[in-house]
């Protein structure tokens, strides 16, 4: 029957143990197999757990890099995985989930899952300056089109109950800023390797996200927000903001200002299209002597300019993710749904439609058909 959790006994230990070297840490013996921190037998999957200080054995430092241990029937190359990193006083999160939006991201992209025993190293995109205390780890799988073999596990152990928390769906697709009400709490985790150096990070400011008009109206002005977190450990004041598109070119920019560590601050740009183009925007943070540039740059928008007199409307707010209006996991889909007139809140010619979608697959020239009434 599908959808049996298997948990397999290796060793005979009763306890997990933790080893250390000068620049890596090992959590756990590894004496079991389970599917996690992110489990293939379902299409996404939201995993939370926790490492405590006297496992880590570090005082502080920057963690570099995780290890996880998989045994695997199946060969999944590249495939969409994020995690975070944070730090909490709590022993068990029996009490819930610890948002993402209380974490920082350090990895978002894909990771290969060979066939068979392997080590499957990630070095973080963003390194993070672990300042002592537990350690909590969220580790997402995203919405995938396809789920594997019920085999596909990772080593390891079990702790004590309230250890970590777990959601999988083969239809809900996890918000790990707003985590699922339906969970499993379990003593389980897996075994862990985080490569770390004594060194922190003082001076890191990232550039997280940007919002604004995808349908900005050329000659008028549209504002995008764009959010800035500190990584580092020191506050900064002295930065700027900027507001570019691609080809690297810049449209506005704000002097920042006070952030303290940890913190997130909000800066609004505006911007007024000279020309009628399709592009991509992005948020880009600048800061001297910092030791992190990877992360000074945030994920981008697309945006079609329209032309003067022409009004956008956007109707939802984008908050989850569905198969609709076209549903690609199948050959062939129909789909019709209610805008109201008092959310158009305008009448005239409607000249184009925008969807917004999140792909793990580039799809060209796929035949759609669209009415309206």
């Amino acid at each position: 029957m599908k959808r049996i959790v298997i948990l397999l006994a290796i060793m005979l230990a009763i306890s997990y143990a933790f080893t250390t070297t000068r620049n890596e840490v090992t959590i756990g013996a590894g004496d079991q197999l389970a599917s996690i921190p992110v489990d293939m037998y379902w299409k996404n999957s939201l995993y939370q757990c926790l490492y405590m200080q006297n496992e880590l054995g570090i005082v502080s430092g920057t963690i570099q890099s995780i290890t996880f241990y998989n045994s695997f029937t199946s060969n999944l190359p590249n495939k969409s995985t994020r995690i975070w990193l944070g730090t909490t006083p709590n022993t068990s999160l029996a009490g819930g989930w610890i948002p993402s939006t209380q974490l920082q991201l350090v990895w978002d992209g894909n990771v290969s899952y060979p066939s068979g025993q392997n080590q499957i190293q990630i070095a973080f995109q963003t390194p993070y300056s672990y300042p002592g205390g537990n350690l909590v780890m969220m580790v997402q799988r995203p919405m995938d089109a396809n789920y594997y073999a019920e085999t596909d596990l990772f080593f390891a152990q079990a702790g004590e109950i309230g250890r970590s928390l777990k959601a999988q769906s083969d239809n809900t697709t996890y918000n790990p800023a707003i985590p699922p009400t339906s969970f499993s709490i379990s003593d389980m985790f897996p075994k862990t390797t985080f490569t770390y150096d004594g060194s922190l990070i003082e001076h890191d400011l990232a550039a997280l996200s940007i919002t604004g008009s995808n349908i900005p109206t050329m000659d008028s002005s549209s504002d995008y927000v764009i959010v800035v977190r500190n990584n580092g450990l020191l506050p900064q004041a002295d930065y700027t903001i900027k507001l570019m598109k691609t080809g690297g070119i810049e449209l506005g920019s704000v002097a920042g200002t006070l952030i303290e560590s940890n913190q997130e601050v909000s800066f609004t740009i505006p911007w007024s299209p000279a020309q009628i183009e399709t592009s991509m925007l992005y948020g880009k943070v600048f800061l001297d002597g910092d030791q992190v540039p990877a992360n000074d740059t945030s994920p981008g928008i697309n945006i079609a300019v329209q032309a003067p007199g022409t009004v956008g409307i956007t109707v939802g707010t984008g908050t989850e993710n569905a198969r609709i209006p076209v549903d690609m996991n199948w050959s062939r889909s129909l789909f019709q749904t209610v805008y109201l007139a008092s959310e158009i809140g305008a009448t005239g010619l409607i000249t184009g439609l925008m969807f917004y979608n999140t792909f793990e697959e580039d799809l060209p020239a796929k035949r759609t058909m669209i009415w309206l009434a």
